[in-house]
């Protein structure tokens, strides 16, 4: 059976735990997350072990919540504790990692981020890689031309890639000068492990969410002015935000109005999911973005979204099949889509139906995604 080593940080655990239960009927995985400090885990919580090192996740208490959905045996957590990319012990801790890939024999190395100056030992594997490219293109709060520089040479290092929308598949193609056949076309599936988190408890508030990480590009700006023009309409709905990090923003106004509650702290797997399935819909209001696992999140509860027409969000949502789409930057037609999305609750019936047929079972299903992946990647670079 092909032997494949997944080795991916735990803040894509939430992509690659789903993605990885149902690879396991393909071929024989073995998943490496990678820890450091300053992640917050999405479906992993960062292990509190005394040291670096590389350990067995079958020995770690934190991980048993999911032993249904992945193999515990041949899961091993790589622990950096170490901030500085070039502090000696990161290094070391590659190379530990380097020897354990030879001596397994893996077939294919699947990353899922370019790696960084500690992790450039894993080169060696280069001809039997693939990469997963969550973000063709920098957001642009990280543009610069030393992160440009940086992304050419890990993607002319690499000898294949996984893209996830179609919108920008040819021209992360073009920008990057890689071949066609480098690069395979594939999507995102449901974040299904949330589900194990699902309590049938309900909310007695009927709310608006917006969930993730405070960024400038996620157009907040746009969706707190928009929520005071729903109000008018709809004063018995509120406006959730939940996610952590620094507004760009004043936002002082918004704290006196009862009916924006905003949770700006990290929020946990269990909490993500109840908001999730006590809610309308989502809302992603970004300004730019590539595809949102947010939107992933949403679909694993079935739960239609509004996003912005930028990047692969559009694609997400089907063109208009599994929520609405308008323009970014533009308070009106925000609150008009939110309005819309409470005023016809069978239009909302609709897009969940449509979401858990096709993410179930249909085209954007993780088993569909999987027997993808395997045939047209991993059997490619197996049998150069």
């Amino acid at each position: 059976m092909l032997k494949v080593a997944y080795i991916s940080p735990i803040y894509f655990a939430n992509v690659d735990i789903s993605f990885i239960h149902e690879m396991r009927n393909y071929c024989d995985i073995h998943y490496f997350p990678i820890a450091r400090p300053e992640f917050k885990g999405c479906a992993i919580e960062c292990p509190k072990l005394e040291k670096s090192g590389i350990y067995k996740a079958i020995n770690i208490p934190e991980m048993a919540v999911l032993k249904e959905l992945i193999d515990l045996d041949k899961t091993k957590i790589v622990v950096r504790y170490e901030r500085s990319s070039r502090d000696l012990s990161n290094f070391k801790i590659t190379h530990q990692l380097a020897k354990l890939l030879k001596k397994e024999h893996f077939d294919v190395i699947h990353f899922t981020e370019s790696l960084r100056a500690n992790e450039m030992e894993l080169l060696r594997f280069r001809h039997k890689s693939v990469m997963s490219v969550h973000d063709p293109f920098s957001h642009s709060y990280m543009r610069s031309k030393v992160v440009e520089a940086y992304r050419r040479l890990m993607f002319k290092s690499l000898s294949h890639f996984i893209v996830f929308n179609s919108v920008q598949t040819q021209d992360f193609i073009n920008f990057y000068k890689l071949q066609k056949k480098q690069v395979f076309e594939s999507t995102l599936s449901v974040y299904s492990y949330l589900r194990i988190y699902e309590s049938h408890q309900k909310s007695r508030d009927k709310y608006i969410l917006f969930i993730g990480r405070i960024w400038s590009h996620k157009g907040l700006d746009y969706l707190f002015p928009a929520m005071k023009l729903v109000h008018r309409k709809h004063p018995n709905f509120k406006l959730i935000i939940a996610g952590g990090g620094m507004y760009y923003f004043d936002i002082s106004e918004y704290y006196t109005y009862d009916y924006f509650d905003i949770r700006n702290r990290y929020i946990d797997d269990a909490e993500q999911a109840s908001l999730i399935a006590n809610a309308e819909c989502v809302v992603c209001p970004y300004i730019d973005a590539t595809q949102s696992g947010v939107v992933m999140s949403a679909y694993a509860f079935d739960k239609p979204c509004i996003v912005t027409n930028v990047g692969g969000l559009p694609d997400m949502v089907g063109n208009g099949e599994y929520g609405l789409i308008v323009p970014p930057k533009n308070v009106q037609a925000l609150a008009d889509a939110i309005c819309q999305i409470i005023e016809y609750p069978e239009m909302q019936q609709q897009f969940s139906q449509k979401i858990h047929t096709t993410y179930t079972n249909g085209q954007k299903s993780w088993k569909y995604i999987a027997k993808n992946v395997f045939d047209n990647v991993y059997m490619q670079i197996a049998n150069k």
